[in-house]
């Protein structure tokens, strides 16, 4: 055997063990950390456990439900047929999918980069995704940017090759309408993959005629995958985009607490999502005109999800693919010149960093409100309970289907408990909001509550349950 094949069988074997131990991690984390980061997962389960079991829930109007129809629902119709309702395992087997993706991904980043690059910038981009705590801590999740991200790679992929300009720019448009579907914001990766003709060195007529095949796919498959859906879930056309729209760009709404932040949130957080060691291999100077195209799937989407009012640390998952390639670029740059213990030492520390964060994400996971749920759904004399964010408990996938749930997004002053306290059986409050307002607590007492338990699970934020006596 030829010295290449050997290297690539090694290259091969490496591939298939970062896939492994990645995907073990996000198995380990999804089924050992069960609870939820902001309620966008709650939403996601809800929506495709619904339709095939007796939760009942109203979807949020802003929400296309093509996503969690394709992926949830078929585990859930599986699981019920198989005679499993408990809510532990439905949700464990719902990240499944997801956690199927995840792994596509790196296999994606592998492929891409040994198209454009080398299979040893390709391996080395593969392990630097495989474990950046972005795509291994929310690949273990039901967030859905982990498939936008899927459909953003096989789009990048599709626009490398060299023939059927039209048909692969149809599919790569299609394929971002996909995503735009799973979360509006995806459609900022329309505008790098028109520009990818530039640095490929295509003709000019050949890039024109590769973005209208772009933006046609886009708008043919936005018709089917948000126009069509929404025809069938919503009654009406493109519903959940008018709404998202209405939402975002008129009234300027979040469904998060902090709705507004600077331009410049992502660059001062940047040793977050960056990871401080990648950085020298970062900046180190690029060789060869393709490595531009990884620049613009770059930067383009942080620019303008700059602009955007509302950031998150999670919208960045589809940059990341990008940012492995062009480090693992620069860690052979480093390689190359013989600082070979500094580029280990480095890759080292970002990936003993990016697994503590991932790690991080899941423990601080609502772990404590999910245990105190399960108890309350246990308890057959609790048909009401009263919460502080709903979605921390499951809402209704752990509490029951039948149970009524007041909810207050935040904790209620006295004056707000009183007015609802008579109606429930129950009612659970985050401890640190306990402590912050004595007055609840006299509230509580004074209609007949006693705290029966208090739940501390991982790094999640302790839950104190009251009953009535």
């Amino acid at each position: 055997m030829s010295t290449e094949g050997h290297q690539s069988k090694v290259r091969t074997r490496w591939l298939i063990v970062i896939l492994l131990v990645s995907t073990l991690v996000r198995l380990a984390l999804a089924w050992g950390y069960t609870g939820f980061i902001a309620g966008d997962d709650v939403e996601m389960l809800e929506a495709g456990i619904s339709p095939v079991t007796p939760l009942h829930y109203s979807p949020w109007d802003v929400r296309n439900l093509l996503l969690p129809r394709l992926l949830i629902t078929p585990v859930a119709w599986l699981a019920s047929r198989l005679g499993s309702s408990e809510p532990t395992l439905l949700v464990h087997l719902a990240t499944l999918p997801f956690i199927g993706l995840a792994t596509l991904n790196v296999s994606l980043v592998f492929i891409i980069a040994a198209r454009t690059l080398s299979r040893r910038i390709a391996l080395l981009a593969a392990g630097i995704y495989a474990f950046h705590w972005l795509p291994l801590g929310y690949g273990a999740t039901v967030y859905p940017r982990t498939v936008s991200a899927t459909c953003v790679l096989v789009s990048f992929w599709l626009l490398l090759g060299d023939d059927r300009d039209l048909l692969r720019s149809l599919g790569a448009g299609a394929l971002v309408a996909f995503a735009f579907a799973a979360r509006y914001s995806e459609v900022i990766f329309l505008a790098p993959l028109a520009l990818m003709a530039w640095p490929l060195g295509l003709p000019s007529r050949r890039g024109f005629l590769r973005a209208v095949g772009l933006g046609g796919g886009f708008v043919l498959g936005a018709s089917v995958f948000i126009g069509l859906v929404d025809l069938w879930t919503w009654g009406q056309p493109f519903h959940s985009l008018v709404e998202f729209g209405r939402y975002t760009l008129v009234e300027r709404g979040s469904s998060s607490l902090h709705a507004h932040q600077s331009f410049l949130w992502y660059l001062r957080r940047a040793q977050f999502w960056l990871i401080p060691s990648l950085l020298p291999f970062l900046v180190v100077k690029k060789r060869g005109d393709r490595v531009l195209t990884f620049w613009l799937m770059f930067s383009i989407p942080i620019l303008v999800l700059s602009i955007i009012h509302h950031k998150e640390m999670r919208y960045l998952q589809g940059v990341i693919p990008f940012l492995a390639i062009l480090v693992a670029e620069g860690v052979t740059w480093f390689w190359e010149r013989a600082w070979r213990k500094t580029t280990v030492a480095l890759l080292l520390v970002s990936a003993l960093l990016s697994l503590r964060t991932a790690l991080e994400l899941h423990r601080e996971k609502s772990l404590s409100a999910v245990r105190a749920a399960l108890e309350l759904r246990d308890d057959p004399e609790v048909g009401a309970v009263l919460l502080t964010q709903a979605w921390a408990y499951g809402d209704h996938l752990f509490l029951g289907p039948h149970r009524r749930v007041t909810n207050f997004d935040v904790a209620p002053s006295p004056e707000e408990l009183e007015g609802v306290i008579a109606n429930v059986d129950a009612a659970a409050f985050y401890e640190d909001d306990v402590k912050a307002r004595p007055s609840l607590r006299r509230v509580l007492h004074h209609a007949g509550f006693e705290e029966t338990h208090v739940f501390e699970v991982g790094e999640s934020r302790p839950v104190v349950v009251f009953r009535r006596f």
